[in-house]
């Protein structure tokens, strides 16, 4: 993902360790890889396409570990995102 521009940052609420309510920003990525299933099993199963889902907090506070998550979605996009790479 690293090759890929970040699509905007979001601003969420999560809890840091002392339970107190922080706002994080985070860049946010994603790309829409296929995935082939092993060569033995291709006639059997299809590929199927998903889309890899990068967010990543880019300037974490010292002493806090940074936000990372990371997640793949074989779900459609609908409405005005289905035009968007």
């Amino acid at each position: 993902m690293s090759g890929v521009h970040a699509a905007g940052q979001h601003i969420i609420e999560v809890r840091d360790d002392a339970g107190e309510v922080v706002n994080v920003a985070l860049d946010v990525r994603f790309k829409r890889i296929r995935v082939l299933p092993p060569i033995g099993k291709q006639k059997r199963y299809p590929s199927l396409d998903l889309t890899v889902i990068h967010a990543v907090e880019p300037n974490a506070p010292n002493g806090s570990a940074h936000f990372r998550r990371r997640a793949a979605s074989g779900y459609p996009r609908t409405g005005d995102q289905a035009g968007r790479p």
